[in-house]
């Protein structure tokens, strides 16, 4: 979608730049839309410096616009009231909170209104696409009930069966060609898992380091 805006707004003569708070969400950005994006840090720095001017024909798009703090918030909006560039915020109020203070994408919202997207275009099945408004709208019993029935979720009766189950799962998918990532609460479960898969990945004629 995004993608789709950048050349509306390109094709009426706009410069379009993205922010988000961190590095990988700019990358991720830029991948998926094709506008030139760098982190929050990195634009407040350029601006204060005077190596780059926003005006009246700026477009700045916000990704993850609900993890930013009140403060980078409040200066956003400022350098854009300043300057006429138009400030267009991306994100979620249900997601991941601000590690700074405040709140500010959800008191935005709620002043001035969304936009929102409802069609669900990622999820190509309708089981899928089921499970997702059910994690959204707060039925997590649901959906996991749901993906259970998919079969793809497990539950064992131990700690030690669900390593076993998980460490033969990630190397049948490196057999099959497949990424997977495991994931633990502890070092100490993760050193398991890995000599667990290790010794799986031997079985298998995997060369494991």
């Amino acid at each position: 979608l995004l993608g789709q805006a950048n050349r509306i707004w390109e094709d009426q003569g706009y410069l379009v730049r993205g922010v988000a708070l961190s590095g990988k969400a700019a990358q991720g950005l830029e991948q998926e839309s094709q506008i030139s994006s760098q982190t929050l840090h990195s634009l407040f720095k350029e601006l204060d410096k005077g190596r780059l001017q926003l005006d009246a024909q700026t477009v700045l798009v916000v990704d993850e616009a609900g993890m930013v703090g009140s403060r980078k918030m409040a200066r956003l909006v400022d350098e854009a009231e300043q300057s006429g560039a138009k400030l267009v915020l991306i994100g979620d109020v249900k997601q991941l909170q601000p590690i700074d203070a405040g709140q500010a994408f959800g008191a935005i919202s709620k002043v001035i209104g969304t936009v929102e997207l409802s069609e669900i275009r990622r999820q190509k099945q309708e089981v899928e696409r089921q499970i997702v408004q059910d994690f959204a709208s707060g039925n997590a019993k649901q959906a996991l009930f749901s993906l259970a029935a998919e079969g793809r979720l497990h539950v064992d009766r131990n700690g030690l069966d669900s390593q076993k189950r998980a460490a033969d799962a990630a190397v049948a998918d490196r057999v099959a060609g497949k990424d997977s990532v495991l994931l633990a609460g502890t070092r100490y479960e993760v050193r398991i898992l890995n000599e667990m898969a290790r010794h799986e990945a031997r079985r298998n004629g995997l060369n494991e380091k």
